[in-house]
Protein backbone atom coordinates (compact mmCIF):
# COMPACT_ATOMS: atom_id res chain seq x y z
CA UNK A 1 0.00 0.00 0.00
CA UNK A 2 1.45 3.52 -0.78
CA UNK A 3 1.02 5.64 1.79
CA UNK A 4 3.13 8.78 1.55
CA UNK A 5 1.32 11.98 0.69
CA UNK A 6 3.16 14.06 -2.25
CA UNK A 7 2.41 17.36 -3.20
CA UNK A 8 0.74 17.60 -5.98
CA UNK A 9 2.05 19.87 -10.03
CA UNK A 10 -0.19 20.95 -12.67
CA UNK A 11 1.88 21.05 -16.03
CA UNK A 12 0.30 21.09 -19.84
CA UNK A 13 2.31 17.96 -20.79
CA UNK A 14 2.98 14.86 -18.88
CA UNK A 15 5.60 11.80 -19.89
CA UNK A 16 3.02 9.82 -22.41
CA UNK A 17 4.28 6.37 -20.99
CA UNK A 18 4.21 7.78 -17.32
CA UNK A 19 0.48 8.61 -18.29
CA UNK A 20 -0.50 5.27 -19.91
CA UNK A 21 0.91 3.31 -17.15
CA UNK A 22 -1.17 5.00 -14.93
CA UNK A 23 -4.40 4.79 -16.75
CA UNK A 24 -3.70 1.29 -17.03
CA UNK A 25 -3.04 0.21 -13.45
CA UNK A 26 -5.70 2.96 -12.11
CA UNK A 27 -9.03 2.11 -10.45
CA UNK A 28 -12.05 3.77 -12.74
CA UNK A 29 -10.32 5.08 -15.41
CA UNK A 30 -11.57 5.04 -18.73
CA UNK A 31 -11.44 6.30 -22.41
CA UNK A 32 -11.60 10.39 -20.93
CA UNK A 33 -8.81 9.58 -19.12
CA UNK A 34 -6.31 8.90 -22.00
CA UNK A 35 -4.14 10.83 -23.84
CA UNK A 36 -5.66 10.66 -27.18
CA UNK A 37 -9.09 11.75 -25.72
CA UNK A 38 -7.45 14.73 -24.50
CA UNK A 39 -5.70 15.12 -28.02
CA UNK A 40 -8.49 15.25 -30.53
CA UNK A 41 -10.61 17.67 -28.65
CA UNK A 42 -7.62 19.95 -28.01
CA UNK A 43 -6.87 19.44 -31.77
CA UNK A 44 -10.49 20.59 -32.41
CA UNK A 45 -11.05 23.79 -30.46
CA UNK A 46 -8.27 26.45 -30.74
CA UNK A 47 -9.94 27.92 -27.66
CA UNK A 48 -8.66 24.54 -25.52
CA UNK A 49 -5.72 23.43 -24.31
CA UNK A 50 -4.84 20.40 -21.61
CA UNK A 51 -3.83 20.52 -18.15
CA UNK A 52 -2.67 17.44 -15.49
CA UNK A 53 -2.89 17.53 -12.38
CA UNK A 54 -0.70 14.77 -10.74
CA UNK A 55 0.94 13.51 -7.57
CA UNK A 56 3.88 11.34 -7.31
CA UNK A 57 5.33 8.92 -4.94
CA UNK A 58 8.90 9.04 -3.44
CA UNK A 59 10.74 7.31 -6.57
CA UNK A 60 8.84 9.95 -8.70
CA UNK A 61 6.45 7.35 -9.83
CA UNK A 62 3.05 9.11 -10.95
CA UNK A 63 0.43 7.87 -8.28
CA UNK A 64 -2.95 9.76 -8.59
CA UNK A 65 -3.64 12.16 -11.85
CA UNK A 66 -6.91 14.31 -12.81
CA UNK A 67 -6.60 15.52 -16.53
CA UNK A 68 -9.07 18.48 -17.62
CA UNK A 69 -9.53 20.43 -20.77
CA UNK A 70 -9.05 24.33 -20.41
CA UNK A 71 -11.11 26.48 -22.32
CA UNK A 72 -10.69 29.92 -22.84
CA UNK A 73 -13.72 32.23 -22.78
CA UNK A 74 -14.61 35.32 -23.31
CA UNK A 75 -12.29 38.35 -22.43
CA UNK A 76 -13.57 41.20 -20.97
CA UNK A 77 -12.11 44.19 -22.48
CA UNK A 78 -9.78 41.73 -24.44
CA UNK A 79 -7.43 41.73 -21.67
CA UNK A 80 -8.80 38.95 -18.79
CA UNK A 81 -9.08 35.81 -20.30
CA UNK A 82 -11.46 33.73 -18.71
CA UNK A 83 -11.46 30.12 -18.49
CA UNK A 84 -13.46 27.18 -17.67
CA UNK A 85 -11.68 23.77 -16.77
CA UNK A 86 -13.50 20.66 -18.05
CA UNK A 87 -12.95 16.98 -16.73
CA UNK A 88 -14.14 14.25 -19.00
CA UNK A 89 -15.05 16.79 -21.85
CA UNK A 90 -17.58 15.89 -24.04
CA UNK A 91 -17.98 12.86 -22.73
CA UNK A 92 -19.48 10.43 -19.74
CA UNK A 93 -16.53 10.13 -17.06
CA UNK A 94 -13.52 11.72 -15.54
CA UNK A 95 -12.61 13.02 -12.06
CA UNK A 96 -9.23 11.54 -10.45
CA UNK A 97 -7.52 8.54 -11.18
CA UNK A 98 -5.55 6.52 -8.47
CA UNK A 99 -2.84 3.75 -8.73
CA UNK A 100 -3.91 0.66 -7.32
CA UNK A 101 -2.83 0.51 -3.91
CA UNK A 102 -2.76 4.22 -3.03
CA UNK A 103 -4.75 5.73 -0.28
CA UNK A 104 -7.02 7.50 -2.06
CA UNK A 105 -8.16 10.02 0.36
CA UNK A 106 -5.06 11.08 0.98
CA UNK A 107 -3.98 11.76 -2.82
CA UNK A 108 -7.40 13.47 -2.90
CA UNK A 109 -6.72 16.04 -0.64
CA UNK A 110 -2.94 16.26 -2.15
CA UNK A 111 -4.63 16.81 -5.91
CA UNK A 112 -7.96 18.90 -4.87
CA UNK A 113 -6.24 20.85 -2.30
CA UNK A 114 -4.17 22.90 -4.59
CA UNK A 115 -7.19 23.79 -6.88
CA UNK A 116 -7.37 26.91 -5.27
CA UNK A 117 -3.96 28.20 -6.45
CA UNK A 118 -4.32 26.81 -9.80
CA UNK A 119 -7.54 28.72 -10.06
CA UNK A 120 -6.17 31.54 -9.15
CA UNK A 121 -3.00 31.73 -11.32
CA UNK A 122 -5.34 30.68 -14.73
CA UNK A 123 -8.18 33.33 -13.42
CA UNK A 124 -10.43 30.29 -14.07
CA UNK A 125 -14.16 31.05 -14.32
CA UNK A 126 -15.20 27.51 -12.94
CA UNK A 127 -14.29 23.76 -12.25
CA UNK A 128 -16.34 20.40 -13.50
CA UNK A 129 -15.86 17.28 -13.00
CA UNK A 130 -18.05 14.64 -13.75
CA UNK A 131 -17.96 11.15 -11.88
CA UNK A 132 -19.56 7.72 -11.95
CA UNK A 133 -17.72 6.19 -8.65
CA UNK A 134 -17.79 7.83 -5.69
CA UNK A 135 -20.59 8.86 -2.83
CA UNK A 136 -22.68 12.21 -3.12
CA UNK A 137 -20.23 13.86 -0.93
CA UNK A 138 -17.25 12.90 -2.49
CA UNK A 139 -16.14 16.30 -4.00
CA UNK A 140 -18.14 18.36 -1.22
CA UNK A 141 -14.93 19.20 1.25
CA UNK A 142 -13.26 20.94 -1.59
CA UNK A 143 -15.96 23.14 -2.49
CA UNK A 144 -17.85 21.37 -5.18
CA UNK A 145 -22.12 20.57 -5.41
CA UNK A 146 -23.17 17.75 -7.34
CA UNK A 147 -25.84 16.96 -9.51
CA UNK A 148 -27.14 13.99 -9.81
CA UNK A 149 -27.53 12.53 -13.29
CA UNK A 150 -28.02 8.91 -14.45
CA UNK A 151 -27.00 6.74 -17.79
CA UNK A 152 -28.30 3.24 -17.77
CA UNK A 153 -25.97 0.16 -18.06
CA UNK A 154 -26.34 -3.35 -19.47
CA UNK A 155 -24.38 -6.63 -18.44
CA UNK A 156 -22.21 -8.11 -21.13
CA UNK A 157 -20.73 -10.92 -18.90
CA UNK A 158 -22.12 -14.45 -19.77
CA UNK A 159 -22.42 -16.00 -22.95
CA UNK A 160 -24.56 -13.95 -25.89
CA UNK A 161 -27.78 -15.60 -25.66
CA UNK A 162 -28.28 -14.82 -22.14
CA UNK A 163 -27.37 -11.38 -22.80
CA UNK A 164 -29.67 -11.19 -25.25
CA UNK A 165 -32.54 -12.80 -23.01
CA UNK A 166 -32.53 -9.33 -21.43
CA UNK A 167 -34.02 -8.18 -24.90
CA UNK A 168 -37.55 -6.76 -24.48
CA UNK A 169 -39.85 -8.98 -27.25
CA UNK A 170 -40.63 -5.51 -28.82
CA UNK A 171 -36.88 -5.21 -29.27
CA UNK A 172 -36.31 -9.15 -30.75
CA UNK A 173 -38.91 -7.98 -33.04
CA UNK A 174 -37.69 -4.65 -34.49
CA UNK A 175 -34.10 -5.92 -34.73
CA UNK A 176 -35.45 -8.78 -37.11
CA UNK A 177 -37.74 -6.29 -39.37
CA UNK A 178 -34.70 -4.48 -39.96
CA UNK A 179 -32.88 -7.40 -41.24
CA UNK A 180 -35.87 -9.00 -42.98
CA UNK A 181 -35.24 -5.49 -44.63
CA UNK A 182 -32.35 -6.02 -45.79
CA UNK A 183 -30.98 -2.93 -43.61
CA UNK A 184 -26.67 -3.92 -43.15
CA UNK A 185 -24.46 -2.58 -40.16
CA UNK A 186 -20.99 -2.77 -40.86
CA UNK A 187 -17.93 -1.13 -39.04
CA UNK A 188 -16.80 2.39 -41.46
CA UNK A 189 -13.80 1.98 -43.43
CA UNK A 190 -13.11 5.67 -44.63
CA UNK A 191 -13.10 9.35 -43.88
CA UNK A 192 -16.28 9.34 -46.31
CA UNK A 193 -18.00 7.10 -44.34
CA UNK A 194 -17.41 9.12 -41.23
CA UNK A 195 -18.37 12.36 -42.77
CA UNK A 196 -22.04 10.13 -43.41
CA UNK A 197 -22.20 9.51 -39.97
CA UNK A 198 -21.62 12.91 -39.15
CA UNK A 199 -24.46 14.04 -41.84
CA UNK A 200 -26.72 11.69 -40.09
CA UNK A 201 -25.96 13.19 -36.48
CA UNK A 202 -26.23 16.72 -37.93
CA UNK A 203 -29.76 15.34 -39.17
CA UNK A 204 -30.82 14.40 -35.57
CA UNK A 205 -29.86 17.21 -34.02
CA UNK A 206 -32.02 19.87 -36.84
CA UNK A 207 -34.75 17.31 -36.22
CA UNK A 208 -34.91 18.64 -32.76
CA UNK A 209 -34.39 22.09 -33.01
CA UNK A 210 -30.87 22.55 -32.05
CA UNK A 211 -27.81 23.26 -34.26
CA UNK A 212 -24.85 20.83 -34.13
CA UNK A 213 -23.67 20.58 -30.94
CA UNK A 214 -19.73 19.02 -31.82
CA UNK A 215 -17.82 20.42 -35.29
CA UNK A 216 -16.92 17.79 -38.11
CA UNK A 217 -13.50 18.31 -36.73
CA UNK A 218 -14.00 16.73 -33.39
CA UNK A 219 -15.55 13.28 -35.11
CA UNK A 220 -12.12 13.44 -37.56
CA UNK A 221 -10.45 13.79 -34.87
CA UNK A 222 -11.65 11.29 -32.51
CA UNK A 223 -11.60 8.64 -34.88
CA UNK A 224 -7.93 9.71 -35.99
CA UNK A 225 -6.52 9.65 -32.46
CA UNK A 226 -8.63 6.59 -30.60
CA UNK A 227 -9.39 3.89 -33.62
CA UNK A 228 -5.61 3.28 -33.96
CA UNK A 229 -5.60 2.09 -30.52
CA UNK A 230 -8.97 0.40 -30.42
CA UNK A 231 -10.72 2.14 -28.46
CA UNK A 232 -13.16 3.50 -31.00
CA UNK A 233 -15.97 1.83 -33.25
CA UNK A 234 -18.28 3.71 -35.94
CA UNK A 235 -21.32 1.34 -37.57
CA UNK A 236 -23.36 3.07 -40.35
CA UNK A 237 -26.36 1.17 -41.13
CA UNK A 238 -27.35 0.90 -44.79
CA UNK A 239 -30.58 0.66 -47.21
CA UNK A 240 -30.04 -0.25 -50.48
CA UNK A 241 -26.45 0.89 -49.66
CA UNK A 242 -27.30 3.97 -48.67
CA UNK A 243 -26.34 4.90 -45.09
CA UNK A 244 -29.68 5.58 -42.89
CA UNK A 245 -28.30 5.74 -39.49
CA UNK A 246 -24.80 5.23 -37.37
CA UNK A 247 -23.32 4.54 -34.12
CA UNK A 248 -20.30 5.86 -32.47
CA UNK A 249 -18.76 4.06 -29.56
CA UNK A 250 -15.87 3.97 -27.12
CA UNK A 251 -14.01 1.17 -26.13
CA UNK A 252 -12.07 0.84 -23.26
CA UNK A 253 -10.99 -0.97 -19.84
CA UNK A 254 -14.03 -3.62 -20.46
CA UNK A 255 -16.72 -0.92 -21.14
CA UNK A 256 -18.05 -0.12 -23.94
CA UNK A 257 -19.72 3.62 -24.20
CA UNK A 258 -22.50 4.30 -26.81
CA UNK A 259 -21.50 8.14 -27.49
CA UNK A 260 -24.09 8.70 -29.90
CA UNK A 261 -26.32 6.73 -32.23
CA UNK A 262 -29.39 7.16 -34.54
CA UNK A 263 -31.18 7.57 -38.03
CA UNK A 264 -32.68 9.85 -40.52
CA UNK A 265 -36.42 10.31 -39.27
CA UNK A 266 -37.52 8.99 -42.53
CA UNK A 267 -36.10 5.11 -42.49
CA UNK A 268 -37.01 4.65 -38.33
CA UNK A 269 -39.94 2.63 -39.67
CA UNK A 270 -36.67 0.46 -40.95
CA UNK A 271 -35.63 -0.12 -36.98
CA UNK A 272 -32.37 0.62 -37.62
CA UNK A 273 -31.35 2.30 -34.33
CA UNK A 274 -32.17 -1.53 -32.83
CA UNK A 275 -29.98 -3.01 -35.40
CA UNK A 276 -26.87 -0.58 -34.71
CA UNK A 277 -27.03 -1.31 -31.07
CA UNK A 278 -27.29 -4.72 -31.05
CA UNK A 279 -24.36 -5.36 -33.23
CA UNK A 280 -22.41 -3.41 -31.01
CA UNK A 281 -23.68 -5.74 -28.16
CA UNK A 282 -23.35 -8.62 -29.58
CA UNK A 283 -19.53 -7.19 -30.61
CA UNK A 284 -18.65 -5.97 -27.21
CA UNK A 285 -19.62 -9.80 -25.93
CA UNK A 286 -17.78 -11.72 -28.50
CA UNK A 287 -14.82 -9.54 -27.66
CA UNK A 288 -14.56 -9.91 -23.77
CA UNK A 289 -16.09 -6.55 -22.81
CA UNK A 290 -18.07 -6.47 -19.59
CA UNK A 291 -20.27 -3.54 -19.55
CA UNK A 292 -22.46 -1.67 -22.18
CA UNK A 293 -23.04 2.01 -20.84
CA UNK A 294 -25.98 3.29 -23.45
CA UNK A 295 -24.73 7.19 -21.75
CA UNK A 296 -27.01 9.92 -20.42
CA UNK A 297 -30.17 9.38 -19.41
CA UNK A 298 -32.27 12.90 -18.81
CA UNK A 299 -35.09 12.59 -16.42
CA UNK A 300 -37.77 13.97 -19.00
CA UNK A 301 -36.70 11.70 -22.10
CA UNK A 302 -39.02 8.90 -21.31
CA UNK A 303 -38.78 7.83 -24.15
CA UNK A 304 -35.03 7.41 -24.67
CA UNK A 305 -35.30 5.98 -21.09
CA UNK A 306 -38.05 3.24 -21.93
CA UNK A 307 -36.10 2.75 -25.26
CA UNK A 308 -32.68 1.58 -23.11
CA UNK A 309 -34.56 -0.52 -20.48
CA UNK A 310 -36.35 -2.41 -23.48
CA UNK A 311 -32.64 -3.91 -23.95
CA UNK A 312 -32.32 -5.19 -20.57
CA UNK A 313 -30.55 -1.78 -19.14
CA UNK A 314 -30.67 -0.17 -15.53
CA UNK A 315 -30.25 3.22 -14.41
CA UNK A 316 -27.18 4.19 -12.82
CA UNK A 317 -26.57 7.76 -10.96
CA UNK A 318 -23.46 9.68 -11.32
CA UNK A 319 -22.56 13.20 -10.68
CA UNK A 320 -21.65 16.00 -12.46
CA UNK A 321 -19.36 18.00 -9.46
CA UNK A 322 -19.07 22.09 -10.15
CA UNK A 323 -17.42 24.67 -8.26
CA UNK A 324 -16.80 28.31 -9.07
CA UNK A 325 -14.24 30.98 -7.31
CA UNK A 326 -15.48 33.80 -5.16
CA UNK A 327 -13.37 36.65 -7.70
CA UNK A 328 -13.28 34.42 -11.48
CA UNK A 329 -17.13 33.44 -10.89
CA UNK A 330 -18.29 36.46 -11.53
CA UNK A 331 -17.86 38.23 -14.58
CA UNK A 332 -19.86 41.36 -13.19
CA UNK A 333 -17.68 41.64 -10.22
CA UNK A 334 -14.61 41.84 -12.88
CA UNK A 335 -16.05 44.24 -15.14
CA UNK A 336 -16.78 46.47 -12.04
CA UNK A 337 -13.19 46.11 -10.76
CA UNK A 338 -11.95 46.79 -14.51
CA UNK A 339 -13.88 49.96 -14.40
CA UNK A 340 -12.41 50.67 -11.07
CA UNK A 341 -8.89 50.55 -12.25
CA UNK A 342 -9.23 52.19 -15.18
CA UNK A 343 -10.76 55.36 -13.57
CA UNK A 344 -8.06 55.30 -11.18
CA UNK A 345 -5.26 54.97 -13.95
CA UNK A 346 -7.12 58.19 -15.99
CA UNK A 347 -7.12 60.42 -12.78
CA UNK A 348 -3.04 59.17 -12.13
CA UNK A 349 -2.21 60.24 -16.19
CA UNK A 350 -4.78 62.52 -16.33
CA UNK A 351 -6.10 61.07 -19.25
CA UNK A 352 -9.30 62.41 -21.15
CA UNK A 353 -12.53 60.29 -20.11
CA UNK A 354 -14.05 58.26 -22.35
CA UNK A 355 -17.88 56.68 -22.06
Amino acid sequence: MIKQVPDCQFADKVDPGEWRDLVANSRGASVFHTLEWQAAVVESFDEASPLFAIARDKAGRIIAGLPFIVFEGKRLKRIIPIHEFQSATFGLYGGPIFRRGAVEADLLDSVLGKLDDIMRVWRARSIAIVDNRHDPNYFAPYGFSAKTLYTHTLNLGGSLESVKQNFSRTVRQNIKRAERSEVSVGAIQDAGDLDAFYDIATSIWQKHGRDPVYPRDLYRNLYSFLAPQGMIRVHLARYRGQPIGGSMHFLFGGRIYNWMSGSYSEYLDLRPNHLLVSTMIEEGVQEGYKEYDFGSSPPDAAGLIAYKESFGATQVPYRYWTRGTPVYGSADRLRVMFRQGRRLARRHNNLPQVS
